[in-house]
């Protein structure tokens, strides 16, 4: 019976630290809307953890759509059309829309952020996003709004942005990296291929002198 208790409590145990881990690797909800790739893959990636924590440990929800055009609209009207597709949990959600052919984006808090965010904040927010937008910056540009939306939510908060920005190099480094991979394959592929070669003595093959040259038939 304590043979029984003690398994039993290694199970549990094994469970717990399991589904921790789950919950550390597990796949992060999908908050970045990004219709023409002005993120790169680990970017989004990265950025989608950091919402993913700000809502479940300051129920922040925060969203990004990233579009290429209001498609006609103005962009009240799309912002409207989103929050209204939106589920309302009852959590503070910020919206974040860019339309890239028109070189427009609004910031839309809901009603419960909207007790929290003046409207001087939200202009300011607006403001220090600009710079980075006209040149096209677009992770800088989002850092910028994430860190300055933190600071007015809370002076003393604990968290800081991930860099989104890339290294110059950050291509180039790719690139050798994948070169030199390939070369490592076709090398290591070239080298397990080679094997002894294959000699048939089928009985068949006669050699038959005649007239003229020998035949092999």
């Amino acid at each position: 019976m304590k043979g029984l208790i003690i398994l039993i409590s290694l199970i549990s145990s094994h469970y717990i630290f399991a589904n921790t881990w789950y919950q550390k690797l597990k796949w992060p909800t999908d908050r970045v809307q990004d219709q023409v790739k002005l993120l790169p893959f680990g970017q989004e990636f990265k950025l989608n953890y950091f919402l993913e924590r700000l809502q479940v440990e300051e129920n922040i929800n925060i969203q990004f759509y990233l579009i290429p055009s209001l498609e006609g609209k103005s962009i009240e009207e799309k912002t409207q059309e989103i929050l209204a597709n939106q589920k309302n949990t009852g959590q503070r959600g910020l919206l974040f829309l860019l339309s890239l052919s028109d070189r427009q984006f609004k910031i839309a808090p809901n009603s419960a952020m909207t007790l929290e965010l003046s409207e001087e904040e939200v202009n300011h927010l607006v403001q220090v996003t600009i710079p980075s937008l006209s040149q096209r910056e677009y992770s800088s540009a989002i850092q910028n709004y994430l860190q300055s939306l933190l600071f007015f939510l809370n002076k003393d908060n604990k968290y800081k942005v991930p860099d989104l920005t890339l290294n110059k190099n950050y291509n180039w480094q790719n690139f050798l990296f994948f070169i030199v991979c390939g070369i490592l394959i076709f090398m290591l592929g070239h080298k397990l291929r080679k094997s002894p070669k294959v000699i048939d003595k089928s009985v068949g093959l006669v050699k038959h002198k005649g007239n003229h040259r020998g035949l092999f038939w």
